[in-house]
């Protein structure tokens, strides 16, 4: 057992109360301000193809990012499991996709999707708990995005602002992402990118 792991498991069980706190109303307006100040980022408009998740339960929505990279011709590719010690593989999605459960009851594309390599994805927008402001990023305990991060470009998490906490316990194979978007804005590495006027 690590010794990190307790600390990890009580912050997520405080995480996730924290989250599930959030009404639907509320779940929803705030899931579309944070895409929206991600999608005014620099890092979403320079990116070509994109990693992104697609959000289950009480995880902020992804869902108005879909249709705004369709509108722009952006490539989105979801995660699909591959193995438990594996990194992620990423598949190519349409409107037209299918969507099936995965192993751990993600909805992942269906085995019909292009495959897109780790290389080539430009940005990954990664689901989690808990994030700081120096990079700091708390998943499920899987370690998926741990072992697949550093195969890609640049990750980003997109969260709500209550999932902040002061310090993420971080251990060696733990991956820091460049920044966090919240419904506050686009905080990369402490730099605040505000959305434009």
């Amino acid at each position: 057992m690590n010794e990190l792991d307790p600390q990890k498991h009580a912050l997520r069980t405080e995480l996730k109360a924290r989250r599930a706190a959030l009404s639907p109303t509320e779940r929803q307006r705030l899931s579309e301000q944070a895409c929206a100040h991600l999608l005014a980022s620099p890092i979403w408009q320079q990116a070509q193809v994109i990693g992104i998740f697609r959000s289950i339960g009480a995880e902020i929505s992804t869902q108005p990012l879909f249709a705004e990279a369709e509108a722009r011709q952006q490539v989105l590719a979801c995660p699909f499991i591959q193995g438990r010690e594996e990194p992620l593989g990423f598949r190519a999605v349409d409107p037209h996709t299918v969507w099936h459960q995965g192993p751990l009851r993600t909805l992942e594309p269906s085995p019909a999707s292009e495959v897109i390599r780790l290389q080539t994805l430009d940005l990954v927008v990664v689901p989690g708990l808990a994030f700081d402001h120096q990079g700091g990023r708390l998943g499920y305990g899987g370690g998926y995005y741990d072992r697949t991060l550093p195969h890609t470009g640049p990750a980003v998490m997109l969260a709500f602002a209550c999932q902040r906490v002061p310090c993420v316990p971080m251990g060696p194979t733990d991956q820091p992402v460049l920044g966090v978007v919240t419904e506050h804005g686009a905080a990369l590495r402490s730099v605040i990118m505000a959305p434009p006027p």
